[in-house]
């Protein structure tokens, strides 16, 4: 090779040398701007299972449609959980869901 030859990669090898790029920044933990990731944030949400409809009740965790739809007829048909303890009245909730949902739940009036 002369001094005035560029090193040319071939197509499959650009791909190849871009995936391992990409590997290496996520690896010392750059991002594509070159700047170091944002911490990561967590997000808190309350639900109130007073007024959501099944879409919003199924944002808790472990609460699918048939939870939810529970979670809307006990409503119906009880009136406003006055505490999350009474949530436990719907079938399929026990103490552990209860326990996972709880700080999801916003206060009830």
């Amino acid at each position: 090779m002369t001094p005035h030859h560029r090193f040319v990669l071939r197509l499959r090898d650009q791909g190849t040398a871009a995936v391992l790029l990409l590997g290496l920044s996520v690896f010392l933990g750059l991002s594509m701007t070159g700047r170091p990731p944002e911490e990561p944030r967590n997000y808190r949400f309350q639900v109130d299972i007073n007024r959501a409809g099944a879409e919003e009740l199924m944002v808790l965790p472990g609460i699918g449609e048939k939870l939810a739809e529970g979670i809307i007829l006990h409503r119906e048909a009880n009136g406003p959980f006055r505490t999350p303890e009474e949530i436990k009245g719907v079938k399929g909730i026990g103490p552990k869901k209860l326990e996972v949902i709880r700080e999801s739940l916003a206060e009830m009036e």
